[in-house]
């Protein structure tokens, strides 16, 4: 299943430089993102957490398509509870499709530089 909303991407109406600049940041946030969305749940911290997520869906709704953007939600829903090992699943889940994005944003720049 594919993540990337291509036609998003081509909305924006970037140059190629540019495009290619924001898309580079984009993988780099993402990565770093769900690696601290995981480490903030093992040190237990909710608030952080939920401030951390809300801002990560805000960011991964850039290019993601709605599906992912709605995992994402539905994350943020189910923190409301806070059951760190249910919500330890959900991020791992959510890293796998966040590396999967990553995977064709990669692709895509290899299309256009």
């Amino acid at each position: 299943m594919s993540e990337l909303d291509v036609k998003r991407i081509e909305e924006f109406g970037f140059s190629s430089q540019q495009l290619v600049d924001l898309l580079i940041n984009y993988q780099k946030n993402i990565t770093t993102d769900c690696d601290d969305l995981l480490r903030l749940l093992r040190e237990d911290s909710r608030e952080v957490f939920l401030a951390r997520l809300h801002a990560f869906k805000g960011m991964v709704s850039l290019f993601a398509k709605p599906t992912l953007v709605q995992s994402v939600a539905q994350i943020e829903k189910d923190a409301q509870e806070f059951n760190s090992g249910f919500l330890t699943l959900q991020v791992e889940q959510l890293q796998a499709k966040s590396e999967r994005l990553n995977k064709e944003v990669q692709a895509y720049l290899l299309q256009i530089h």
